[in-house]
């Protein structure tokens, strides 16, 4: 992959494991993470597929954890298993930012204010927490910013935030 030959990677990883057998776990979640961000060109109902039948090949052989914990609510986002997901995110929240930001998401989807209200807060520790310490932040990253200062009725903050995702 480093070389730029992901489709050979992928080939790789598969022959590591496979869907339907154990295998090795790294080649698993380099599978399963990059069916989640689509960077393999494989259409998203199979990639959904494959990512469940290697994220449970991973529970066969004992993994746990928080990123296989990520990783499982990612696919389930992307299956519209909302409530499922967001569950799984739930006790991420104050420690992974994309949990933050997934969980949020999801609460506005789900209707779900009072999670909102406490996710947002989440989204936004997580995101200053990352801007002051000098980790460059994404266009999406300040999108989703803008939306919880948005929803936490914070104008103030709202427009500093827009402000800055301007420079960006």
């Amino acid at each position: 992959e480093r070389d730029g030959k992901l489709s050979e990677a992928y080939e790789r990883a598969q022959r590591l494991a496979s869907g339907d057998e154990l295998g090795y776990p790294p080649a698993h979640l380099w599978i399963v993470e990059h069916l989640v961000t689509n960077k393999l060109a494989v259409p998203r109902d199979e990639a959904r597929q494959l990512s469940d039948q290697h994220l449970n090949a991973l529970a066969k052989l004992g993994v746990k954890g928080r990123e296989f914990n990520l990783l499982r609510g990612l696919v389930l986002v992307q299956a519209k298993q909302f409530n499922e997901a967001s569950e799984l995110f739930r006790p991420m929240v104050d420690d992974v930012p994309l949990a933050a930001i997934q969980r949020f998401q999801l609460d506005l989807v789900l209707k779900h204010v009072d999670d909102a209200r406490h996710d947002a807060l989440a989204v936004r520790q997580h995101l200053e927490r990352q801007r002051h310490g000098g980790t460059p932040l994404k266009s999406g990253d300040y999108q989703c910013w803008a939306n919880a200062e948005k929803f936490l009725q914070d104008p103030a903050r709202y427009r500093e935030v827009l402000v800055d995702w301007l420079k960006v």
